[in-house]
């Protein structure tokens, strides 16, 4: 695990789409965010509940999971980053899909539902970037019905 010596609001400066922000945004951003330590294979999401905050990845690597719809098997979809975000998708569509378990040690800045929703409702750009693009979780759950149908 590598350690720095950067600022929340640095970090946030840095990640998409938070770097869209105004300064004075962004440090009011800043003083909301809690960093939580996870253990190797703590859950960090589940798919059955709405989360009660966005985490954003600031270090170790996330294991983002799918579940075959025929066996319920949990698939990796993708290995999470530095950067990454991890909530948005359930609060923004209002239902719980996202299942995610660290991988490494790995710390997370969280940020409280209620004041990720009031961001969306301020910034527009932010709220563009998380409504109007599919996340990788609904695409595998479309994809997965569909395939089950063939």
């Amino acid at each position: 695990m590598t350690y720095t010596q950067t600022t929340p609001q640095t970090f946030l400066s840095e990640v998409a789409p938070f770097d869209q922000l105004s300064a004075a945004a962004l440090a009011t951003l800043a003083t909301h965010v809690q960093p939580y330590r996870y253990r190797v294979g703590q859950t960090i999401l589940m798919r059955e509940k709405l989360p009660a905050q966005i985490s954003i990845l600031f270090d170790g690597q996330v294991r983002l999971l799918g579940y075959d719809p025929a066996t319920q098997i949990p698939v990796t979809l993708r290995m999470l980053q530095s950067g990454d975000v991890l909530g948005a998708v359930g609060l923004v569509r209002g239902v719980a899909c996202e299942t995610a378990i660290a991988s490494t040690e790995t710390i997370c800045l969280t940020l409280p539902a209620q004041t990720f929703l009031a961001l969306l409702d301020r910034e527009p750009a932010i709220a563009a970037y998380f409504r109007n693009q599919p996340a990788l979780i609904e695409v595998f759950e479309l994809l997965a019905v569909d395939l089950q149908r063939a």
